[in-house]
């Protein structure tokens, strides 16, 4: 869960370097699919008995967060490109 937590922001550092919106945009989806990966990990954690429901719940509500924010950022470069 740890490595897929940091491939979020070091694919929107990424994105950030790149030239294009094109490009930019097609690296921010793949920040998104990390979050989406995460989000699964984090299930199977509590149902593998790793952290309690009470725990996952806010850390998922995060994850979702990170997600939304990084559809917006997407949809705006798109409109602008």
């Amino acid at each position: 869960m740890r490595k897929t937590a940091v491939e979020i922001p070091a694919m929107i550092a990424e994105a950030a370097s790149k030239g294009d919106d094109v490009e930019t945009i097609r690296t921010l989806a793949a920040a998104v699919a990390f979050g989406s990966k995460l989000e699964y990990y984090a299930l199977m954690a509590v149902d593998l008995d790793f952290i309690p429901k009470e725990e996952h719940d806010p850390y998922a509500a995060e994850i979702v967060e990170v997600k939304k924010m990084l559809q917006g950022f997407k949809r705006s470069l798109a409109k602008a490109g």
